[in-house]
Protein backbone atom coordinates (compact mmCIF):
# COMPACT_ATOMS: atom_id res chain seq x y z
CA UNK A 1 0.00 0.00 0.00
CA UNK A 2 0.93 3.32 -0.82
CA UNK A 3 2.08 5.30 2.19
CA UNK A 4 0.64 8.85 2.28
CA UNK A 5 2.41 12.20 0.89
CA UNK A 6 0.49 15.03 3.36
CA UNK A 7 0.54 18.06 1.55
CA UNK A 8 -0.03 21.70 2.79
CA UNK A 9 -2.64 22.89 0.33
CA UNK A 10 -0.81 26.69 0.45
CA UNK A 11 2.60 25.60 -0.11
CA UNK A 12 2.67 22.58 -1.37
CA UNK A 13 5.16 21.54 0.90
CA UNK A 14 5.36 17.52 1.72
CA UNK A 15 4.62 16.27 5.42
CA UNK A 16 6.89 13.49 7.06
CA UNK A 17 3.75 10.53 6.52
CA UNK A 18 5.28 9.53 10.08
CA UNK A 19 3.77 12.72 12.00
CA UNK A 20 0.10 11.82 10.66
CA UNK A 21 -2.34 10.99 13.19
CA UNK A 22 -4.97 8.03 12.62
CA UNK A 23 -8.25 8.55 14.63
CA UNK A 24 -8.74 5.46 16.61
CA UNK A 25 -11.44 3.58 16.92
CA UNK A 26 -13.67 5.29 20.14
CA UNK A 27 -13.27 8.68 18.22
CA UNK A 28 -14.69 7.19 14.98
CA UNK A 29 -17.40 5.66 16.85
CA UNK A 30 -18.25 8.61 18.98
CA UNK A 31 -18.52 10.23 16.11
CA UNK A 32 -20.75 7.93 14.21
CA UNK A 33 -23.02 8.16 17.05
CA UNK A 34 -23.59 11.89 16.76
CA UNK A 35 -24.52 11.01 13.00
CA UNK A 36 -26.69 8.38 13.89
CA UNK A 37 -28.65 10.68 15.77
CA UNK A 38 -28.99 13.37 13.63
CA UNK A 39 -29.81 11.34 10.55
CA UNK A 40 -32.68 9.74 12.97
CA UNK A 41 -33.93 13.04 13.65
CA UNK A 42 -34.41 13.36 10.12
CA UNK A 43 -35.56 10.63 9.11
CA UNK A 44 -38.44 10.67 11.97
CA UNK A 45 -39.53 13.77 10.74
CA UNK A 46 -39.73 12.25 7.22
CA UNK A 47 -41.62 9.43 8.33
CA UNK A 48 -44.23 11.36 9.99
CA UNK A 49 -45.28 12.79 6.83
CA UNK A 50 -44.68 9.39 5.05
CA UNK A 51 -47.16 7.90 7.52
CA UNK A 52 -49.73 10.38 7.35
CA UNK A 53 -49.48 9.75 3.68
CA UNK A 54 -49.87 6.26 3.90
CA UNK A 55 -52.72 6.90 5.90
CA UNK A 56 -54.71 8.99 3.71
CA UNK A 57 -53.91 6.69 0.93
CA UNK A 58 -55.08 3.24 2.42
CA UNK A 59 -57.91 4.82 4.58
CA UNK A 60 -60.85 3.36 3.59
CA UNK A 61 -59.36 0.04 1.82
CA UNK A 62 -57.56 -1.61 4.64
CA UNK A 63 -58.82 0.33 7.55
CA UNK A 64 -62.33 1.07 8.87
CA UNK A 65 -63.68 4.59 8.05
CA UNK A 66 -61.70 7.33 10.85
CA UNK A 67 -59.59 4.78 11.99
CA UNK A 68 -56.46 6.98 11.06
CA UNK A 69 -53.17 5.62 11.92
CA UNK A 70 -54.39 2.19 13.63
CA UNK A 71 -51.41 -0.10 13.23
CA UNK A 72 -52.59 -3.02 11.62
CA UNK A 73 -51.70 -6.57 12.50
CA UNK A 74 -48.29 -7.61 11.22
CA UNK A 75 -49.31 -11.27 10.76
CA UNK A 76 -52.35 -10.48 8.37
CA UNK A 77 -51.19 -10.11 4.11
CA UNK A 78 -49.99 -6.74 3.68
CA UNK A 79 -51.91 -5.18 0.38
CA UNK A 80 -49.72 -4.54 -2.40
CA UNK A 81 -49.40 -0.59 -2.19
CA UNK A 82 -48.50 -0.69 1.56
CA UNK A 83 -45.64 -3.38 0.67
CA UNK A 84 -44.72 -0.96 -2.38
CA UNK A 85 -44.92 1.91 -0.03
CA UNK A 86 -42.53 1.03 3.27
CA UNK A 87 -40.12 -0.79 0.75
CA UNK A 88 -39.95 2.87 -0.81
CA UNK A 89 -39.71 4.97 2.43
CA UNK A 90 -36.44 1.97 3.22
CA UNK A 91 -34.76 3.23 -0.38
CA UNK A 92 -35.52 6.64 0.68
CA UNK A 93 -33.66 6.21 3.88
CA UNK A 94 -30.64 4.54 2.23
CA UNK A 95 -30.68 7.80 -0.17
CA UNK A 96 -30.62 10.18 2.50
CA UNK A 97 -27.93 8.30 4.12
CA UNK A 98 -25.99 7.43 1.51
CA UNK A 99 -25.61 11.29 0.37
CA UNK A 100 -25.14 12.41 3.86
CA UNK A 101 -22.45 10.70 3.76
CA UNK A 102 -20.90 11.06 0.67
CA UNK A 103 -21.42 14.58 -0.36
CA UNK A 104 -20.22 15.54 2.97
CA UNK A 105 -17.13 13.56 3.34
CA UNK A 106 -16.03 14.57 -0.49
CA UNK A 107 -16.87 18.10 0.71
CA UNK A 108 -14.20 20.52 1.38
CA UNK A 109 -15.03 19.72 4.99
CA UNK A 110 -13.83 16.37 3.99
CA UNK A 111 -16.18 15.18 7.42
CA UNK A 112 -19.58 14.56 8.51
CA UNK A 113 -20.90 16.69 11.15
CA UNK A 114 -20.20 14.07 13.69
CA UNK A 115 -16.43 13.59 12.39
CA UNK A 116 -15.90 17.28 12.60
CA UNK A 117 -17.35 17.62 15.68
CA UNK A 118 -14.55 15.05 16.75
CA UNK A 119 -11.63 16.73 14.50
CA UNK A 120 -12.05 13.98 12.03
CA UNK A 121 -11.29 14.24 8.43
CA UNK A 122 -11.56 11.26 5.49
CA UNK A 123 -8.82 11.95 2.67
CA UNK A 124 -7.14 9.66 0.44
CA UNK A 125 -3.70 7.54 0.73
CA UNK A 126 -1.76 11.20 -0.58
CA UNK A 127 -4.15 13.27 2.18
CA UNK A 128 -5.93 14.92 -0.37
CA UNK A 129 -9.93 15.41 -0.52
CA UNK A 130 -11.46 12.41 -1.93
CA UNK A 131 -14.10 12.35 -4.44
CA UNK A 132 -17.91 11.89 -4.11
CA UNK A 133 -17.76 8.62 -6.50
CA UNK A 134 -14.87 7.41 -3.68
CA UNK A 135 -16.94 8.73 -1.02
CA UNK A 136 -19.88 6.57 -2.55
CA UNK A 137 -18.00 4.05 -2.37
CA UNK A 138 -16.75 3.88 0.82
CA UNK A 139 -20.16 4.21 2.49
CA UNK A 140 -21.18 1.07 0.94
CA UNK A 141 -18.83 -1.01 1.13
CA UNK A 142 -19.65 -0.58 4.93
CA UNK A 143 -21.50 -3.54 4.17
CA UNK A 144 -18.67 -5.99 4.03
CA UNK A 145 -17.22 -4.69 7.32
CA UNK A 146 -20.10 -5.33 9.05
CA UNK A 147 -19.91 -9.42 7.57
CA UNK A 148 -19.21 -10.68 9.88
CA UNK A 149 -19.96 -9.71 13.10
CA UNK A 150 -18.69 -6.37 12.43
CA UNK A 151 -15.15 -7.48 12.04
CA UNK A 152 -14.42 -4.90 9.29
CA UNK A 153 -14.76 -1.70 11.70
CA UNK A 154 -13.01 -3.70 14.85
CA UNK A 155 -9.99 -4.17 12.56
CA UNK A 156 -9.78 -0.09 13.51
CA UNK A 157 -8.68 -1.02 16.91
CA UNK A 158 -5.61 -2.97 15.60
CA UNK A 159 -4.73 -2.44 11.90
CA UNK A 160 -1.55 -0.25 11.58
CA UNK A 161 -3.24 2.85 9.94
CA UNK A 162 -6.39 2.22 12.33
CA UNK A 163 -8.28 1.63 8.29
CA UNK A 164 -11.29 -0.24 9.21
CA UNK A 165 -11.41 -2.52 5.54
CA UNK A 166 -14.16 -0.40 3.73
CA UNK A 167 -11.20 2.35 4.54
CA UNK A 168 -8.64 -0.35 2.68
CA UNK A 169 -10.95 -1.49 0.03
CA UNK A 170 -11.36 2.72 -0.97
CA UNK A 171 -8.25 3.61 -0.14
CA UNK A 172 -9.03 6.23 2.35
CA UNK A 173 -7.35 7.47 5.67
CA UNK A 174 -9.37 8.18 8.91
CA UNK A 175 -6.79 11.27 10.28
CA UNK A 176 -7.18 13.56 13.29
CA UNK A 177 -7.63 17.36 12.21
CA UNK A 178 -8.25 20.65 13.43
CA UNK A 179 -10.77 22.51 12.03
CA UNK A 180 -9.23 25.39 10.34
CA UNK A 181 -10.49 28.89 10.25
CA UNK A 182 -9.70 31.40 7.11
CA UNK A 183 -6.46 32.35 7.87
CA UNK A 184 -5.18 28.83 8.34
CA UNK A 185 -6.20 26.96 4.88
CA UNK A 186 -2.03 27.09 3.96
CA UNK A 187 -1.80 25.07 6.92
CA UNK A 188 -2.61 20.97 6.96
CA UNK A 189 0.84 19.57 8.43
CA UNK A 190 -1.16 17.39 10.60
CA UNK A 191 1.57 17.66 12.90
CA UNK A 192 0.31 17.55 16.45
CA UNK A 193 3.36 19.76 17.77
CA UNK A 194 2.92 22.60 15.46
CA UNK A 195 -1.23 22.45 15.91
CA UNK A 196 -0.35 22.97 19.59
CA UNK A 197 1.99 25.47 19.30
CA UNK A 198 -0.37 26.97 16.16
CA UNK A 199 -3.08 27.15 18.67
CA UNK A 200 -0.72 28.86 21.93
CA UNK A 201 -0.34 32.06 20.00
CA UNK A 202 -2.88 34.61 19.58
CA UNK A 203 -4.94 35.29 16.11
CA UNK A 204 -3.05 38.46 15.30
CA UNK A 205 0.23 36.59 15.76
CA UNK A 206 -1.26 33.39 13.76
CA UNK A 207 -2.11 36.19 11.03
CA UNK A 208 1.31 37.57 11.06
CA UNK A 209 2.86 34.56 10.96
CA UNK A 210 0.85 33.84 7.99
CA UNK A 211 2.37 36.77 5.94
CA UNK A 212 5.98 34.77 6.25
CA UNK A 213 7.89 32.86 3.63
CA UNK A 214 6.88 29.44 3.84
CA UNK A 215 10.67 28.24 5.17
CA UNK A 216 10.26 31.28 7.64
CA UNK A 217 6.86 29.40 9.16
CA UNK A 218 9.05 26.09 9.30
CA UNK A 219 12.25 27.75 11.08
CA UNK A 220 9.60 29.28 13.92
CA UNK A 221 8.30 25.47 14.66
CA UNK A 222 11.70 24.41 15.08
CA UNK A 223 12.31 27.23 17.34
CA UNK A 224 12.73 26.28 21.51
CA UNK A 225 9.70 28.27 23.60
CA UNK A 226 12.08 31.23 24.42
CA UNK A 227 12.90 31.87 20.74
CA UNK A 228 9.74 31.55 19.60
CA UNK A 229 8.11 33.77 21.93
CA UNK A 230 11.04 36.65 20.91
CA UNK A 231 10.56 36.17 17.19
CA UNK A 232 6.58 37.25 17.83
CA UNK A 233 7.67 39.95 19.63
CA UNK A 234 9.72 40.36 16.68
CA UNK A 235 7.24 40.06 14.33
CA UNK A 236 4.63 42.32 15.97
CA UNK A 237 6.96 45.20 16.51
CA UNK A 238 7.91 45.17 12.86
CA UNK A 239 11.72 44.36 13.84
CA UNK A 240 12.22 41.13 12.07
CA UNK A 241 11.30 42.31 8.69
CA UNK A 242 14.71 44.82 8.37
CA UNK A 243 16.86 41.94 10.24
CA UNK A 244 17.06 38.31 9.87
CA UNK A 245 15.90 36.71 12.90
CA UNK A 246 17.07 32.92 11.93
CA UNK A 247 20.69 34.93 11.17
CA UNK A 248 21.31 36.63 14.38
CA UNK A 249 19.90 34.12 17.24
CA UNK A 250 22.33 33.01 18.99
Amino acid sequence: MVSPNFEVEHNQDVVDPAKVEYADFWNRSFAFLIDIILISIALSILQTFFGTARDLLLLGKIQPPGAFNVPMDPFLPQPPLLVFMNFLFLAVEIIIAWLYWAIMESSSWQATIGKDVLGIRITDLDGKRITFARASARFFTKIISALPLFYGFIMVGFAPKKQALHDRITGCLVVKHKRQSTYEKWWYSLNPEQQKIFSSISTKQRTLLLEEPPNTREEFFNLNEELRNNYLIELETGGNKEDNFFEKRP
